[in-house]
């Protein structure tokens, strides 16, 4: 994967350890979904990175294909979520470009949580990951466990996860900048 790949896989905020906490359960149950047609499409971000949600039939969950450089980069199911009347968009890879049976059974599939804003176009706020990282340490806030190399890794339930987020979503250090994706001319 060259620099530009990896930048644009960063601020998705997906693949990369340092760039996010994952957590093993989404944040959602059926009821807690929602649809919204303004979701599907194609956008891009800053980083030449396409994002391209569809519909998949007979859900109200999504397909997001990412692609980088012309090149598909990952698919994932991303569920958009209603928590205290804002909305969330839940995300889970479940494929990835060209990586070998082997390399696909050693990768865990975990889910991340951002944000949604609709304003300007599309804004995705990951959690801030000091942020969250303090919370876990210092407060006990969610349960974790420390993998490799001392990533963290949420094993919260759902139910665990949405307190958590209902609970602090006025704290102004809990996101950190937004994704910003705009619609594909």
């Amino acid at each position: 994967m060259n620099a530009r790949a990896m930048v644009g896989f960063c601020l998705f905020s997906f693949l990369f350890a340092g760039c996010y906490i994952p957590f093993l359960q989404p944040m959602y149950h059926q009821d807690d979904l929602i649809h919204s047609p303004t979701f599907l499409g194609n956008w891009y971000d800053d980083e030449d990175g396409q994002w391209m949600f569809s519909e998949r039939i007979g859900t109200k969950l999504y397909k997001l294909t990412y692609i980088q450089d012309g090149g598909k980069e990952a698919e994932f199911e991303a569920a958009l979520v209603a928590l205290e009347g804002r909305e969330f968009l839940n995300t889970i890879v479940v494929d990835l470009k060209d990586e070998g049976a082997l390399t696909k059974i050693h990768i865990l599939p975990v889910y991340h949580i951002f944000k949604v804003e609709w304003n300007d176009g599309l804004k995705l706020f990951p959690i801030d990951v000091e942020w969250l990282e303090e919370m876990l340490e210092r407060d006990h806030a969610l349960p974790f466990v420390n993998a490799r190399d001392e990533i963290k890794v949420v094993s919260a339930s759902t139910e665990q996860i949405q307190a958590f987020l209902a609970q602090h979503l006025d704290d102004e250090k809990m996101f950190s900048d937004p994704v910003m994706l705009k619609r594909t001319p």
